[in-house]
């Protein structure tokens, strides 16, 4: 009877877990998130494109005013300039994400100059920084099979967002 409990209680604890991994004709991709569950209230504040001499500064000053930590998604051609600055966002304790080489259309890549964006990136924040991104945040929002089979290869997450600052089409600071 024991058994059967352990048996049954370990079914129903299976049964809850759950993964974002998606399988189609045999290919494991990655996981993509838009949102997470908490059992707590909780926000993740995400900044993309930089690092930069202007905008990163006054980010990190507003998030160390309020105590708030983010996540910076980070190009590698600006990484290969802008070491610095990066190194000031990881010593302010704030988690470092892949944003590709370069601001890239993914539709107009191979799945090799895909990988090859990512990676490059990824080791040239490594060699800046010492850490080694996990999460990817492609350029424009684009999500393609294909970079979610490249991902899941990579043991990389791919995150996105629920609500966009529209920061890019010249918003007034105002409204966002």
């Amino acid at each position: 009877m024991k058994k059967f409990i352990l048996l049954l209680f370990s079914f129903f604890l299976l049964c809850g877990c759950h993964t974002n991994d998606s399988t189609i004709n045999g290919v494991v991709y990655a996981n993509v998130y838009t949102h997470y569950k908490t059992l707590q209230p909780y926000i993740c504040l995400t900044f993309d494109d930089g690092p930069d001499q202007v905008q990163t500064p006054k980010v990190l000053d507003l998030l160390k005013k309020y105590g708030i930590k983010a996540t910076f998604f980070v190009l590698g051609e600006e990484v290969e300039y802008q070491k610095e600055m990066l190194k000031k966002v990881v010593e302010a304790g704030h988690e470092i994400g892949n944003h590709f080489f370069k601001h890239d259309n993914i539709h107009k890549l191979t799945e090799q100059e895909i990988r090859e964006s990512i990676v490059k990136n990824n080791e040239l924040i490594k060699e800046a920084v010492g850490v080694t991104p996990k999460l990817v945040r492609p350029p424009y929002g684009i999500v393609t099979d294909t970079l979610k089979k490249v991902c899941k290869e990579l043991d990389m997450d791919i995150i996105l967002w629920n609500k966009d600052s529209k920061d890019w089409n010249k918003t007034p600071d105002s409204t966002i």
